[in-house]
Parts: structure tokens; C-alpha cells; sequence
């Protein structure tokens, strides 16, 4: 989880113990935006001021907290205005990938791809006019690009053939906060069903691909629901209805509202069991601006 004063809180699922990661080798991380992690590296943007033409520039740069360095990414050759981004391992060891879905000066919807074995940016193909990404998140599984999109939907986007289509979510009822989970070699969905705004259930579904690159080779199954003991836990934690939940191998964690105590479901074996605490020193000051994210330490790259 990073922490601004701090770095990171990591916990370990080999040592099952908390640790911190320093993050003082960054010129300033006042600011900084963390939008995703793969083979031991951090994506990171940075506003640049002053705002320029009604909006602010960000340098995106792609960090090894390990090694302590931190990499600027060259501009991108058309996006103007980043809807979403994500970094993904590449095909050789110590070669990443940086994807970015944002909108050009003419308001077209694109997507481009940053090679770190060309050391450059390619553009990939146009994406739905009007896409707005909820959350600003998006997942890379199996060759597809998934995201979670205003109205309720998920936009599912071949990267290589540059062809995009709609997946209906498993339940549009509108008092479920959806949230978007990539789990290994899979997608799922995590709902947080609310009454009278309180998180009254919390359920999972996972996406199967059958066959075929358009909608009706997907298809969703529910895999199973927070205990009611752990939702009561869950619930007394929190500050609001609001939720985080990160995937991590076969596991999926959640984090309440401004909170630091950690539940995690086993999508595996079904199995769920809190993290050991941490032994926050100000626990006075709720965590509000908290971001959890997956972080395997790696001096491949």
C-alpha cells in the first residue's frame, strides 16, 4: 500500500510479515499517482506544473524500488489526456510493457503501447467514442485488455488485433459497486451490495473465455460470497460502503475504507483469513488517500 510519508507497506506472503519499502530515491513523490505494478516495477505519473492550456501534463516513469531507479517514459506520439494506464511483464525476461488508453487532441478514444525493447511508443488502434473507464483502471489477461466502463459494463480490447467489444457485468442491479479483479490467469468481478448505504454482501464472479474474440464467447460465474462474519468485520472497519480489492496469485485481498487491516479470500480453496496487523504509529490519522496495489520484488529489470 503506498504510503507518501513513508513509501510502502509490503506485506510478504512468503514471510507473513509487514516490512516497508522506501521510496526516497524519487525526486519527489508529493503527488505521484500509482497506476500499477508488474515484474518488480512500479508505474508511476507525476504532475508537471504549471498547468498548461486547462490542464496538467504527467510524466509517467516506470520504477524499481528495489534497484532505486526511476525511468521517464518518452511523450506519447497522440495521447493528450491518459484515461487509464497499466504496465504488464514482457515476453522476454526483464522486458516490460506500458499500455495507456487516453484521448487524442480530436477527442478520438486510443490505445498505445510502450515497448522497453524498442524504447518506444506504437499505437495500437481506436477504442469506443465516449469510453469512460470507471475507476481509471484497467487489466491485462490473455491477450485482452479488460476495464469497467460507464454505463455498467466491461470493455474487453484485443491488444493485437486492435478490436474492442462489450461484456455484460453478472449483476446490474444498481446498488452494486462493482470493482475489477485480475487473479492469476483470470478476470473477475467482486460486487459490494448496498442497502440503505450499508456493504450488505459482497459476492465474486469470475469470467470464462469459451471461445471465439466478441461477447458471446464470455461468459460469467459466480464463485462464491464474503462470509457474513468477515462482512461484519469488514463493515465496522470501514468509514463508508467503499472498498479496495487487489489480486494476488490465486488470492484476492480486500482493504475497507480507511483502513489497514487486510481480509483475503483464496479463490482456490474458498478459504478466508485476515493479515497479520499493522502496527500503524499514527492510528489516529484515518488512511484515506491508501492505494493497494501488487508488488513481486524482481532485479530482472
Amino acid at each position: 500500500m503506498p504510503n507518501s510519508r513513508m513509501g510502502f507497506l509490503l506485506y510478504s506472503f512468503n514471510s507473513r510479515a509487514w516490512q516497508t519499502v522506501s521510496l526516497s530515491f524519487m525526486p519527489d513523490i508529493r503527488g505521484v499517482s500509482y497506476r500499477g505494478s508488474a515484474a518488480g516495477l512500479l508505474l508511476v505519473d507525476h504532475p508537471i506544473y504549471p498547468i498548461t492550456f486547462g490542464s496538467s501534463f504527467s510524466r509517467v516513469c516506470v520504477c524499481n524500488p528495489l534497484r532505486r531507479t526511476c525511468f521517464p517514459l518518452p511523450a506519447m506520439l497522440r495521447v493528450s489526456s491518459v484515461m487509464a494506464m497499466t504496465i504488464v511483464a514482457g515476453d522476454d525476461l526483464g522486458t516490460y510493457e506500458v499500455l495507456v488508453v487516453g484521448k487524442t487532441r480530436h477527442d478520438t478514444v486510443i490505445a498505445e503501447v510502450y515497448s522497453s525493447s524498442t524504447k518506444s511508443w506504437k499505437v495500437r488502434g481506436s477504442l469506443p467514442y465516449g469510453l469512460v473507464i470507471r475507476n481509471h483502471e484497467m487489466f491485462v489477461c490473455n491477450g485482452f485488455l479488460f476495464c469497467l466502463t460507464v454505463p455498467c459494463g466491461i470493455m474487453a480490447y484485443h491488444v493485437r488485433k486492435g478490436m474492442s467489444f462489450t461484456i455484460d457485468v453478472p449483476d446490474s442491479r444498481p446498488n452494486i459497486c462493482h470493482r475489477l479483479v485480475a487473479c492469476e490467469s483470470s478476470i473477475l468481478i467482486v460486487g459490494g451490495i448496498e442497502e440503505n448505504h450499508v456493504l450488505k454482501e459482497v459476492m465474486m464472479w469470475e469470467l470464462f473465455h469459451n471461445d471465439g474474440i466478441d461477447h458471446h464467447g464470455f461468459s460469467w460465474k459466480e464463485i462464491g460470497k464474503m462470509p457474513e462474519s468477515v462482512c461484519r468485520q469488514f463493515r465496522r472497519d470501514s468509514i463508508s460502503t467503499w472498498f479496495e480489492c487487489v489480486g494476488v496469485g490465486d488470492k484476492i485481498c480486500f482493504r475497507a475504507h480507511g483502513s489497514l487491516q487486510v481480509v483475503v479470500c483464496s479463490v482456490t480453496h474458498g478459504s478466508w483469513s485476515w493479515l497479520p496487523s499493522y502496527p500503524d504509529p499514527h492510528q489516529d490519522r484515518k488512511n484515506l488517500h491508501l492505494r493497494s496495489l501488487v508488488f513481486q520484488p524482481s532485479l530482472d529489470n
